[in-house]
């Protein structure tokens, strides 16, 4: 986790650089926000239409984010 939060203050820095702590404050209670309501988000979706459909919703989850981060649409120029 330690890990975790120093590479979060490293790109919050970068992405929020006019205001890098109030960024990294918002980086923080999304982070934050997302460990809560996933867990709690997948249990009901297992609870409802099984396991399997709770993990393929994570895998869909997962795979949209790598996706997103690794071709990144309108990402603008760092001069």
């Amino acid at each position: 986790m330690m890990a975790m939060s120093s590479l979060l203050a490293l790109w919050s820095s970068l992405v929020f650089a006019e205001r890098p702590s109030t960024g990294f404050s918002a980086t923080l209670f999304f982070f934050g926000a997302g460990c809560v309501a996933g867990p709690a988000a997948l249990g009901a979706v297992g609870g409802r239409f099984g396991l399997e459909a709770s993990f393929a919703l994570a895998a869909a989850v997962t795979l949209s984010t790598a996706a997103s981060a690794l071709f990144p649409t309108g990402a603008r120029e760092r001069g």
